[in-house]
């Protein structure tokens, strides 16, 4: 019984660690563009497609060991995989076709984020289901969990560094301070009209409401922790602060951490725990509060930048993203993990 609780909590860690190497490579990826020019063979593509190599490597050893009932879960792993790898080539293509990619909201690199999404999807349900077999220690499970959906969010929130990276990068260069090589300068200053690349001001605000309120709406359903949602945040900035203080040693280029987040997550612990018979209550009101916080945040302006531009009318789409979240998680929710 000792070596098969062993072995499975090998193989869960094995798994999070190639998407914690997957999240390691994706940060390091934005901060490596607004200093270098894109190539194919770059240190931080190379640490992601390790963290793909780990996830496989342990995908074809449990499907190939492990009862064939887990299969349906591993599916998801699999999909999940094969939409990334695509993914990867669809990227080199577009390069290719069109040059340096100055967004992170771009076809391929979406394909990108749904792979691993997916993928990671697919690690949650199999270590669910598995671990009522394994004898892990359930303190285990719930940080495994609470890891795996903090990868989630870290998932779904990475499409917010290019602001918030660009508006250090721009603070800096108004006061002659620039990082990137001078092609590379070059281009940004000819090409980008702003550090939002031409999609509306309102769209960081909306994506941030949309993903905190999608993620935070699955993991709550879990009933793991009370403060769920509050934990995955500190997690989520815990790793952001790091990587920040790796990008300052390294002098690669910083972004803005949004550490307003805790108290959207916590606004959602406390309106969903109290409002925990009321459908209703327990997702109108943190959608409500979530995008009046990130509204707010906005309003405040100091010299050095805590968070990209975020105009007041992000309030009204910032709900309805909320509120299309939400009804995306509960959909998800009944569809995935109550089969």
């Amino acid at each position: 019984i000792k070596n098969n609780y062993k072995k499975h909590l090998f193989i869960y860690l094995a798994l999070i660690i190639g998407f914690l190497f997957k999240s390691l490579g994706a940060s390091w990826d934005v901060s490596y563009h607004f200093k270098h020019f894109r190539e194919f063979y770059e240190i931080p593509h190379i640490l992601n497609g390790i963290g793909n190599f780990i996830v496989l490597g342990i995908l074809i050893y449990i499907w190939l060991r492990e009862p064939y009932r887990l299969h349906k879960y591993l599916k998801f792993l699999i999909y999940g995989l094969i939409t990334f790898l695509f993914g990867i080539g669809f990227d080199q293509y577009w390069h290719e076709k069109f040059g340096l990619d100055l967004t992170i909201w771009s076809p391929a690199h979406v394909i990108l984020y749904l792979g691993t999404f997916f993928a990671l999807i697919g690690a949650i349900l199999f270590i669910k289901s598995d671990s009522e077999h394994s004898l892990i220690n359930k303190k285990y499970f719930n940080i495994l969990i609470l890891i795996l959906f903090y990868l989630v969010l870290d998932n779904f929130l990475f499409l917010l560094l290019q602001q918030e990276q660009g508006v250090l990068f721009n603070y800096y260069l108004d006061r002659g301070i620039r990082l990137a090589d001078d092609e590379l300068y070059q281009m940004f200053v000819t090409t980008q009209p702003n550090i939002y690349s031409g999609i509306p001001h309102f769209v960081y605000g909306a994506w941030a409401t949309f993903s905190l309120i999608f993620v935070f709406s699955i993991v709550k359903k879990f009933n793991i922790y009370k403060f769920f949602a509050t934990y995955i945040i500190l997690v989520y900035l815990f790793f952001r602060f790091i990587m920040n203080t790796i990008f300052t040693i390294t002098d690669y280029p910083t972004s803005t951490v949004p550490y307003y987040f805790i108290l959207v997550a916590l606004s959602f612990d406390i309106f969903y725990n109290l409002f925990k018979n009321n459908i209703w209550l327990r997702s109108t009101i943190p959608i409500f509060m979530s995008a009046l916080i990130i509204t707010i945040i906005g309003l405040i302006s100091t010299p050095y930048p805590l968070h990209p531009p975020i105009p007041l009318h992000t309030f009204f789409p910032a709900i309805m993203a909320g509120l299309i979240g939400w009804g995306l998680s509960e959909t998800f929710h009944k569809w995935i993990f109550k089969k």
